[in-house]
């Protein structure tokens, strides 16, 4: 067997070219022709060793800094001294990748290494093993790169719909309520179905992959025993149908299905990227193998070694480079700002700053709040939120603004307070004019008393904030625990007073959610199936009061998360 580890005759040695090839016809031509099948064989082979540390040191960088970064864009306010929306904007850079699918980018990752691998070490010897090293390795790299390639896409067709049909379904426009929902609506049903994304948790692609996986082993086992040998031609057909699936089936419907399916970290785009690469190097894979794959004199060496397969390993290591290593290479800049600014003073970097913010919009939280409440430019941060998957951030944020406006209206008869956040802390103000005789009102620790706003305040923490809300935003349990406790409170006072308990449905629901309670100043419903009325006994204890400062931590959180994500883009877009 002749390979990488194979010592190479000196041809013009006529004793050994007598030891080694004397019972061979034609010895000089057949020792040349081996001297540079082991030349060959050692380029694979130095080329394998790189491409697996490459593979595999990419993929682990990649892996860690997702898997690292925080579940939400809210670790802290931006520091006071440097809020520029260049560091805002390179934190949304390094969160956007926990947005892509760790398990479907790992998952092409370990395919692509193992068919690359495979693909060149079975042209690093020749002989019996690499019939079996192509037959296992190749093809089930193969197929475990399309399947990831496959569920990436339908993953990112599943967010940016969800999202559209929370939008659709969950948003209340102007302070009206939401559109009802027919139980015949088939996208209403889709939303309810899918809304807690059970359908892309990696239980269900991991047992997909499986079932195909087991499958083709089957097969493949099936005609080995048949054969009781490892045929060539037996592999080349398996890889060749799979070329032909992937040209005229998966790439059709990935371009069919993702039109209009944009997002805002690039994925649709490096989908698009890996099949438009795939298409060009599947057709020079098949000519290759079909027209071109016979040694002629007149090509020379290079010619003959090059095996038709190393295109599909320039193909998976294009998508390597566009879903891997990209993202990666995008965070280089965010590292050596990070050192530079260390290393200058606090002043430099905010007049930098300054400077940027001279020429576009200013990404401070009175630009955001502003922008919140006009109509035209809370529609585009809506839909800039869709396309990052987090538009139930921004549905609450415009929800409870409107809802702090119509307790201000029945206060004072219009609105004369805004929120004032200020950088590197979670200190809120509601700042009044200056002209106002209630400027100097405490509007958040005023209890909520009208019945008509107890209501509106009681479902938007129902629908937005509460452990498994329909439109749960991604704020912490500290944030939440609060309001969590004074709802159960209320709930048990609520008890207390002998009130109806009717079935839950939401407002934007077709039927009873199973023990998720909701609180109103009238009625406590829950999802049990007939009314009951509870003995009225003596409450011990003073019904709690809601205000408006019970919601800051969740409020605040929710705005910094909009703030430092969507914002930030946002404001990129319009410099």
């Amino acid at each position: 067997m002749i390979g990488f580890y194979t010592r190479a005759v000196d041809c013009d040695d006529a004793e050994a070219l007598q030891q080694h090839y004397g019972q061979v016809p034609h010895p000089y031509a057949t020792c040349v022709r081996h001297r540079e099948m082991i030349r060959a064989s050692r380029i694979y082979f130095i080329i394998t060793c790189i491409n697996f540390i490459f593979v595999v040191v990419t993929t682990a960088i990649f892996v860690c800094i997702a898997h690292n970064a925080p579940h939400n864009y809210y670790t802290s306010p931006p520091d006071p001294q440097r809020p520029g929306r260049r560091r805002l904007f390179r934190r949304w850079q390094r969160t956007s990748l926990q947005r892509r699918s760790i398990f479907g980018t790992a998952l092409g990752a370990c395919g692509h290494l193992v068919f690359s691998s495979a693909a060149l070490l079975s042209q690093t010897f020749y002989g019996e093993a690499t019939c079996e090293l192509y037959m296992w390795g190749v093809i089930m790299g193969f197929y475990t790169w399309i399947y990831a390639l496959c569920w990436r896409a339908y993953r990112l067709y599943f967010l940016i719909r969800l999202n559209s049909l929370k939008t659709r379904y969950a948003s209340r426009h102007g302070g009206e309520q939401p559109r009802p929902c027919s139980e015949t609506d088939r996208q209403h049903k889709w939303l309810m179905r899918n809304v807690d994304c059970r359908a892309i948790r990696v239980a269900r692609p991991l047992a997909m992959y499986m079932m195909f996986f087991v499958i083709i082993v089957i097969v493949c086992v099936l005609f080995e025993t048949k054969r009781l040998t490892c045929e060539d031609r037996w592999g080349v057909c398996i890889l060749l149908s799979f070329v032909g699936f992937f040209i005229f089936i998966v790439a059709p419907s990935l371009m069919w299905r993702l039109k209009g399916y944009n997002d805002a970290h690039g994925i649709r785009n490096e989908i698009l990227i890996d099949v438009v690469a795939g298409v060009i190097f599947s057709i020079l894979t098949l000519v290759w193998y079909l027209k071109l794959n016979r040694p002629r004199p007149r090509f020379g060496p290079h010619y003959r070694y090059f095996a038709p397969r190393t295109w599909l390993v320039f193909f998976t290591t294009t998508a390597h480079l566009t879903s891997v290593v990209w993202p990666i290479w995008q965070l280089i800049p965010e590292w050596r700002k990070s050192r530079h600014d260390s290393e200058v003073p606090a002043s430099a970097v905010a007049s930098a700053d300054e400077s940027d913010a001279d020429t576009g919009l200013q990404q401070t939280p009175e630009t955001l709040e502003r922008l919140l409440r006009d109509p035209v430019a809370a529609g585009s941060l809506v839909r800039l939120a869709v396309q990052d998957f987090s538009s139930e951030n921004v549905l609450a944020y415009k929800e409870y603004l409107r809802l702090v406006d119509c307790l201000q209206t029945q206060k004072y008869g219009r609105v004369i307070k805004r929120f004032s956040q200020r950088f590197h802390s979670s200190a809120t103000t509601l700042v009044g004019e200056a002209n106002s005789e209630e400027k100097n009102d405490d509007l958040l620790r005023l209890p909520i008393e009208s019945p008509r706003l107890l209501d509106d305040f009681t479902n938007f923490y129902d629908t937005y904030i509460r452990q498994g809300a329909p439109l749960q935003v991604n704020i912490s349990y500290k944030a939440r625990s609060e309001l969590d406790s004074f709802f159960k409170r209320r709930l048990s006072h609520s008890y207390d007073e002998g009130e109806t308990v009717t079935d839950l449905i939401t407002p934007w629901s077709h039927k009873p959610a199973p023990l998720l309670p909701v609180h109103t100043s009238r009625t406590t419903r829950l999802s049990w199936g007939s009314e009951t009325l509870f003995p009225r006994y003596p409450s011990s204890t003073p019904e709690p009061q809601l205000t408006l400062a019970k919601f800051e931590p969740a409020r605040n959180e929710l705005f910094w998360n909009i703030f430092a994500s969507v914002f930030a883009k946002y404001i990129r877009s319009h410099q």
